[in-house]
């Protein structure tokens, strides 16, 4: 088992497994306390949940491809199986047992498209304030902590030699214009803890204090355009209010091994002001 510290040698199946000495907390767990429940998030640990099993994605994500592509550009990631589908039984056993391995299986004629994508973020990168960034930097480093009497775990897309800049790879199928991907992803899928998290994670594990943490995203769809999306004190703040929510639910229900799900209360629900703006501006029949 790893002891806290930064590792560039464990497996994201490894890290997946959870490769703390005891249950830690990630920013995938905590994301669903905040989003669901603790008993969610003991649902999907690998160290709470003997029934356990990792959910291992069937179906191509050109997104997924390019960010292992573009990351982890030796190889050793993606397999390209040559073929035009998935309609032979053979090629679809191929595709499973590579899935199984956590490899990303690309058809022969999808490949093309992933290159393309991924050139094109490389390209995007080159003209920006992060040029050579990936000329001075390693992909997907594991690190481990001890914090407040909670083991804690993040594993970082990219992390730059001076560990000065975390950079996280999001592909949407939607748009990547700053403005619209803050209003429609940032919040929505609770990115904000990663915000906060991972740079808690970079000093914690020896990395400077002032480390700026930046996505890189980018469309999944031609032309495929990427942009970057820094994170103000605003959205730290918000990101360090719901992950210390979530590390304090998990520190109790790790103490008392309980692991609640939601409220047995009577939740009475009243009108949110947009709806009844809406309400109010279309008026009534009498």
């Amino acid at each position: 088992m790893a002891e806290p510290g930064i590792y560039t040698d464990i497996s994201e199946e490894d890290y997946h497994k959870d490769p703390s000495d005891i249950p830690s907390l990630s920013s995938s767990i905590a994301k669903i306390i905040w989003e669901k429940s603790p008993k969610h998030a003991w649902l999907a640990h690998p160290k709470l949940n003997p029934d356990y099993e990792p959910k291992n994605k069937t179906q191509f994500d050109i997104g997924n491809a390019a960010h292992a592509h573009l990351l982890e550009g030796d190889g050793l990631k993606i397999v390209v199986i040559d073929a035009s589908d998935y309609r032979k039984k053979e090629t679809q056993e191929k595709r499973d047992a590579l899935y199984a391995l956590g490899k990303v299986p690309v058809l022969s004629k999808d490949w093309i498209n992933v290159k393309e994508m991924a050139d094109v973020a490389k390209g995007f990168i080159a003209e920006t304030e992060l040029a050579g960034i990936f000329d001075n930097g390693k992909p997907e480093q594991t690190l481990i902590a001890d914090y407040e009497g909670a083991m804690l775990r993040s594993r970082l897309d990219w992390l730059a030699n001076d560990r000065l800049i975390i950079l996280d790879y999001k592909s949407t199928g939607g748009s990547s214009k700053p403005e619209q991907w803050i209003r429609r992803q940032l919040f929505n899928m609770n990115y904000d803890i990663q915000v906060y998290h991972y740079p808690l994670m970079n000093e914690l594990t020896g990395g400077p204090p002032n480390a700026k943490f930046i996505f890189l995203v980018q469309e999944n769809t031609k032309p495929y355009a990427c942009s970057l999306v820094g994170a103000g004190p605003s959205v730290i703040d918000s990101g360090k209010k719901k992950f210390r929510y979530a590390l304090h639910k998990w520190k109790w229900c790790l103490e008392f091994n309980k692991w609640p799900a939601y409220d047995t209360r009577i939740a009475w629900a009243d009108v949110p002001p947009w709806q009844m703006a809406e309400v109010e501006e279309r008026g009534t029949d009498e």
